[in-house]
């Protein structure tokens, strides 16, 4: 039995709301779906399986043949990756609710769209199977993202991408002052040394010629 104690308040979103139209902050399945979902050995297996299948993508290359034996064990390792993010992500709309359940909803949280769309991305791969389609094939290629579910698991990574994203404007502007001296020092050298290059020695490099 988990205890409601080793999860960390601050860090997970509370139980708002009426999960799934059905279950309530008060109904017994829903508060141990919540504790078992963030709990801290579920989430460090969750953060490992993410680091085996982001090692895992590494072994794929294009020129692979799909019938060779790597191909089916990594195969075989996606499908259980797919499925172990598949609950992962049931078991948070369980307790979160998925849209309507208040501010906390699972869907609300940025981070949490990235893993759905990851999910959802490799469920219609795994049910498409081998269909030769171009919309199933790029949609396999979303698998690529699974590495940024680590910084997803991780509240230090998460200060600083959301810190980076919001100094992206004040960098932005930086770089136009740059871009500005550089057009500036550029006109100013054109100025300078205009008609100093208009012509090159030949000479030494006709008699180099020559001998």
């Amino acid at each position: 039995m988990l205890v409601k104690a080793e999860v960390d308040e601050e860090d997970h979103p509370p139980m708002t709301g009426v999960s799934l139209f059905c279950l309530s902050t008060e109904n017994m399945l829903r508060n141990y779906v919540y504790r078992f979902a963030y709990n801290k050995w579920f989430t460090n297996i969750i953060l490992l399986l993410i680091i085996i299948s982001t090692i895992t993508l590494a072994f794929e290359t294009p020129l692979d043949d799909p019938e060779s034996q790597k191909i089916k064990i990594l195969k075989h390792i996606d499908n259980g990756m797919t499925l172990a993010f598949t609950f992962e992500a049931i078991v948070k709309i369980i307790a979160l609710g998925f849209a309507f359940s208040g501010k906390g909803s699972y869907i609300r949280d940025p981070w949490n769209i990235l893993d759905f769309i990851i999910v959802a991305s490799a469920l219609t791969g795994v049910i498409a199977g081998d269909a030769s389609l171009s919309f199933i094939k790029a949609l396999r290629i979303l698998k690529i993202l699974r590495p940024l579910r680590l910084i997803a698991k991780d509240k230090n990574l998460k200060i600083a991408i959301i810190s980076l994203s919001r100094s992206i404007p004040n960098i932005v502007r930086l770089q136009v002052i740059v871009l500005f001296f550089v057009f500036l020092f550029a006109i100013l050298q054109t100025t300078i040394l205009s008609g100093e290059f208009y012509h090159c020695e030949t000479e030494h490099l006709s008699l180099s010629m020559k001998q």
